[in-house]
């Protein structure tokens, strides 16, 4: 079984701001039966777009500046295709914090140069990790003391390495479990039309955006999907 760990250093830490690139990857092909990193790929990206612009915070955090990317980047596209070739040979992807902002900030670079990113199933050390009470903190740095393990700097493949040792302390069947539990947002895109069948099938009305809603499982997810009538949007 291959899982694949991604991290991003990015310009801003807000994957909805278009502002926001890919400063660097970090990406880790993990055999999960041998325990063995078999594919490492942790290019610096030249910047690209318009008013690419590193919020300070970020340098300060990563020590990644416009020199470095100016002069040991590589091609954003040259970049992406590669570790989309990456993911497609994984059976599962894993991220900390991933489906809330590696995942969104990948789908939207890829868009912008008619790349697909593949749809692979994420674990997110984050919140699938059945941590001990004794576990205060969540962050990256935090968890790699509590688990004795040695953190690198706050850049994309030490935090990889450090999340996949993390990772490798716990029961994986439970973490996949607990993946399937995860709440997904699906809201009706046509909430005038859709009004009477969202009512039926138990979506709440949000009175401020305007649009119908209704949280479900991953696993419910799965079985009502290809059910649905109407066309709705669907936020991890």
């Amino acid at each position: 079984m291959l899982l694949l760990g991604i991290d991003l250093e990015t310009t801003m830490a807000d994957a909805s701001n278009e502002g926001t690139r890919i400063l660097e990857i970090g990406a880790v092909l993990y055999d999960w039966d041998l325990k063995q990193h078999v594919d490492i790929f942790n290019p610096l990206i030249k910047p690209y777009g318009q008013n690419f612009h590193i919020d300070s915070f970020v340098t300060r955090l990563t020590g990644i500046n416009m020199k470095m990317l100016r002069d040991h980047g590589i091609n954003i596209k040259v970049a992406l295709r590669k570790l989309i070739r990456m993911a497609e040979k994984a059976d599962f992807l894993v991220a900390h914090n991933g489906r809330l902002f590696d995942k969104k900030v990948l789908i939207k670079e890829c868009e912008k140069f008619d790349l697909e990113f593949p749809e692979k199933f994420m674990i997110d050390t984050l919140v699938d990790i059945d941590y001990p009470p004794t576990c205060k903190y969540k962050n990256l740095t935090y968890l790699a003391g509590f688990h004795s393990i040695l953190p690198g700097g706050h850049r994309a493949l030490s935090d990889v390495m450090t999340m996949i040792e993390v990772l490798k302390r716990y029961d994986f069947q439970k973490t996949i479990k607990n993946t399937g539990k995860v709440k997904i947002k699906v809201i009706t895109k046509n909430p005038e039309k859709d009004r009477r069948t969202a009512i039926s099938m138990g979506f709440k009305w949000d009175r401020h955006r305007r649009y119908w809603h209704r949280k479900y499982s991953r696993d419910e997810w799965k079985e009502v999907k290809d059910k649905l009538t109407f066309e709705v949007i669907v936020e991890e």
